[in-house]
This record gives structure tokens, sequence and C-alpha cells, in this order.
């Protein structure tokens, strides 16, 4: 079925069926039933196999992991750092303060979080965006990671990741895909479709992870990053994550949860452009502590995402 005009999610669908056959639906002759379409299932369908090192520590997570174990800070001009909410503040709090006070603020993660360490199942975020423009759909899998672990001093709390998919939609409903979009650092890269390396069942693209800086990459290696002078290491000889698990990779696969990122509680704090998720020492950033969320991130990744996949040709 057809998915354009569609967010990602379950939808109640109403029929009307005129049962005089005289070209006229109307209340009093009209037949209306219901219908479950979960929409998630094309997110399903071309979900990535996430590849990790060996000596990784930590994986794509719920954002709850570290809402749970942070308080929330303000960031402001001149630079100093005020607890404003505990663990248990509500989204809606967080949101009327920022929309009132014109602050940013963000997640400092808890010197007691190593002790939650395993506790939440791994988590992709999935997003399906329709362009509106003859028949082309985005599916992006967003990934939460509680740190970027890279040496200083370009550590930081929180990170957040993403895959684009570019799919036409044809004329019987069905999908072809296009190009792939791997995000990394300040940038990323794309490839066609038919240029991917690693894919599984035809459809479940291989994403290799950095260790540590989690940047995604299309095949196992080492790749150095001129903009922070570091190599990052993605042999993918680790944990092997998928959406469900796949014969054809073996009985050691561990299972994520794909959920459909606009969906709550979890999207009300996503939506939040002032709030960053953790705290930063990165000489790169902008100043606001921490990397952004999805709904604030640069070039286009969220507002456009053909025109993002194609600033990376």
């Amino acid at each position: 079925m057809p998915v354009s005009g569609l967010p990602a999610g379950t939808y109640t669908l109403y029929f009307g069926v005129d049962t005089v056959m005289d070209g006229n639906v109307t209340w009093d002759s009209a037949y209306y039933d219901t219908v479950e379409v979960n929409i998630i299932d094309l997110l399903e369908k071309y979900a990535p196999v996430l590849k990790f090192n060996f000596d990784e520590q930590y994986f794509p997570t719920c954002i709850e992991e570290m809402k749970d174990w942070s308080v929330i800070k303000k960031y402001d001009a001149i630079g100093l750092d005020e607890v404003v909410f505990t663990s248990e503040v509500t989204c809606q709090k967080v949101k009327d303060y920022v929309d009132n006070s014109n602050l940013v603020v963000y997640f400092d993660l808890s010197d007691y979080y190593q002790y939650s360490f395993g506790r939440y199942t791994p988590t992709v975020y999935g997003r399906v965006v329709d362009s509106h423009k003859g028949g082309t759909i985005y599916l992006q899998y967003w990934f939460f990671y509680v740190r970027d672990n890279k040496p200083p001093p370009c550590a930081h709390e929180g990170d957040w990741e993403m895959i684009t998919i570019e799919l036409k939609e044809l004329k019987n409903g069905t999908t072809q895909p296009i190009r792939v979009a791997y995000s990394r650092h300040l940038g990323g890269e794309v490839r066609p479709w038919s240029e991917v390396p690693w894919k599984i069942e035809g459809t479940h693209p291989f994403v290799y992870i950095a260790e540590k800086s989690h940047a995604s990459y299309f095949e196992s290696g080492t790749t150095f990053i001129p903009v922070i002078e570091e190599w990052d290491a993605h042999f993918g000889d680790g944990k092997v994550l998928a959406y469900r698990k796949i014969e054809a990779l073996g009985p050691d696969v561990d299972v994520y949860n794909l959920v459909n990122i606009n969906e709550e509680p979890h999207w009300c704090w996503i939506n939040i452009p002032q709030l960053r998720w953790g705290s930063c020492s990165c000489p790169l950033g902008d100043g606001n502590d921490g990397p952004p969320s999805p709904v604030a991130q640069g070039d286009k990744k969220w507002s456009d995402p053909g025109a993002w996949m194609d600033s990376l040709q």
C-alpha cells in the first residue's frame, strides 16, 4: 500500500461504501469500517544491520537512558552552567522553560551512570519522510548513544548518528531503493543502492560503526578523519544488532527495538530544538554544549533529507 503523505505509525482508515449503488454516498446510505495499517513495516523492510568493533562499549539506546541518569542544566551567554531540572522533570516543563527563556539547555550525565550500563534495550528510531516530489520517500534510522568516548578533546556525552535510504514509490504500491547515505562526523557518504557492498536478504544494508565515535561506514576497515586528526576503526568484528533474528547472520545476533521517532513519549523530548543531548568539551562545537536533537541537525538532515544526500555527492 502506498504511504505517500503519511508519517510512520498506525492509522485507522474509514471507508464509505455506496450500498444502494446510486453514486451518492451519504451518512444514511454508507457503511463505515476500520482497518489498522502499520506503516512501520516499511521501516522494517529496510532496517539496517549494525556491526560494531569488538571493544565497543556503547550501543544505540533509548533516550530514557540519558534522561533517567541526568540533570538538565542551562547554558547562557556568559557561560554559567546551572541545574534547572532534575531527572524527574516532565518534557512539557522543559519545553515551556526554553520557549519562555530563549536559553539552550542540556543533559548532564550523572557520575553514577556506570551503574546502569546494560539495563536498557538497544533501540533505533525510525522515520518515514514523504518528499512530495514524484513519489520519493526517505527512510531515516537514528541512533542515539549515551557517550562518544573518542580521546580528548573531542569526547562528549550524547551522540546522534543516522542513515537515510531514498526510495522511489512505484505505481503498484511497491518501493525501489535508489541511494543510501551514512552520516559521519561533520558530513557523510552517499552511494547508489547498487553500490552498497553488504546487504542481507537484499534489503538490509550493513552499517559498520566506528569504535567510540560511532560514525557510519559501508565497509570494514580504518579511515583517517582530518577534522579531528584521528583514525576511525570500523572492523565490525564485535556485536551485531538487527531488528529481528536473521538466520544468515548466525545465532549470536542481538535484536534492537525499531520504534517510530514521532511517537510519544520520546518524541516530545526529541522535538525540543534548544535541548542538547549531553555536555561537551569538543572545540569543534558551537559553544552550546552537546550534540543537538535530530530536529535541530544542520545541513537539512531532518528538514530535507534529499538535499542533505545531494550535498554529499
